[in-house]
Formats: structure tokens, sequence, C-alpha cells
């Protein structure tokens, strides 16, 4: 069995910093954006391969409105997604998932490597585990559902600008941000709520990883700056 035991995957919903923390593990640019929007890619994985967005192809497999929703709209991002869920698509559509992805990251087997993917609903369908066994699996959450308004805030914020009116959009507005039993948990508003580093070293140690403080630092301070302009502040567990 093929070993993929340096592979990091990060399972996360819109809004939850999970391109960020991807750099942060990789000691990668950011790029931030004007919204405060990340950018992270899995070396030699790109977004015309559909895999950032899992959910969408599992979802279209499983219901027939997720099918009709993305095959039925004219947007490049709709239409990316439509052409991997086509290729997935038949009588072995979970094995031809297996398949492809073990293929497409086949480059980064006994690699350290970050796969970062919007894979939230579905995993019940198709662990992450399962198509790469050994690998380490981490999804971000809350810690305090008080917080919940933040990441309300941040998905529009952040989202809205990118997917508006659009099923994309429709599709990750209600998308769950309860950790799997399956995965370990990341608490997000305890990494960029906390005053200084303590939660920040704890998430070092799990993913095996070294931080830029001084990068995540200004990070959590853009958004401090960002949320108290709009009404809003981080509440402790």
């Amino acid at each position: 069995m093929t070993d993929w035991s340096k592979l990091i995957t990060i399972n996360y919903p819109h809004g939850y910093h999970g391109d960020f923390l991807a750099c942060l593990v990789t000691n990668t640019d950011p790029m931030l954006s004007d919204a405060l929007t990340a950018t992270y890619i899995t070396p030699g994985i790109t977004s015309a391969l559909g895999v950032k967005n899992l959910d969408i192809a599992v979802g279209m497999h499983l219901s027939k409105d997720t099918k009709e929703f993305f095959l039925n709209e004219d947007t490049e991002f709709a239409r990316r997604q439509s052409r991997f869920y086509c290729l997935m698509q038949g009588p072995s559509f979970r094995q031809n998932l297996i398949d492809d992805l073990r293929w497409q990251f086949n480059h980064l087997r006994g690699v350290k490597a970050v796969f970062n993917t919007h894979y939230c609903r579905h995993q019940s369908f198709l662990p992450l585990q399962e198509v790469f066994p050994q690998s380490s699996n981490f999804y971000l959450t809350l810690s305090n559902d008080r917080n919940k308004p933040i990441y309300d805030f941040l998905f529009e914020h952040k989202i809205f600008k990118h997917y508006r009116n659009t099923s994309a959009y429709k599709f990750y507005k209600e998308c769950p941000n309860e950790a799997r039993n399956d995965e370990t948990p990341i608490y997000v508003d305890r990494l960029m709520g906390e005053e200084g580093f303590m939660y920040a070293k704890q998430v070092e140690s799990m993913l095996d990883a070294w931080f830029d403080l001084e990068l995540l630092d200004n990070y959590k301070k853009l958004h401090w700056d960002l949320l108290e302009a709009n009404g809003l502040k981080y509440e402790r567990a």
C-alpha cells in the first residue's frame, strides 16, 4: 500500500483560514488580497483539476439538485467543477475518485506537503484517510460557538465577492462547521483570537511545523482591525 504518511490534509469551510494555515505550515507567501484572502496551491495541483472543492464533485454524485446547480451554470468555476465530476462519474465513481486523487498527488508521495480542501459535507461517502492511507488529517472548526458570527461575516466578506449570486455561494452558505471524529480539530478562533502564541505553538506541534510567528501576528491584527470595524470581537472559550 502506498505510504502517504508525510501528506497533511486540511479540511475546512470557506472563510476558516485554510489557505493561510497551509502557507504557515509550508512557509509559503500567503499573498493576501485586499479582502485578506490568502492563496495556497498544493505543489503541482491546479484549480483546473477540480480537487480543491471535493464537496462539489461528491455532492453532484449524491444529489440531483447539486448536479443541476453546477451543470446549468455558465461560470468558469461551475464549468471546472462540472468537468471534474463528469470525468469521475459512472458506476465506479467512488473508486474513480480514489484513483484520480492518488494519480494527481503521485508526485508528492514521500514528500511533506499540504492538501487543503473544502470537503466538509461528504466524507462519510469517502473519507480522506481512505484516499490517502496514513496521511495526517485535520479539520478547521471553532472551540466557541459564540464566535460563529465572526466566521459568518468572514464568509460573506471573503467569499461573496468571488461567488456572488452563483451556485457555489449558495452551496457553501450552509456548509457545516463541526469537526469529524476521524480528523483532528484545529480551533481557528483560538488560533486567530488569542493574544500571544500559546495555542499556535500547540498547532505547530500537531502539524510538525514551524510557523513564522511575525506573519501570524500581522495576519491576526489585520483581522482584529477588520472585525472591530464591523462590531465583532473574539470571545474566549
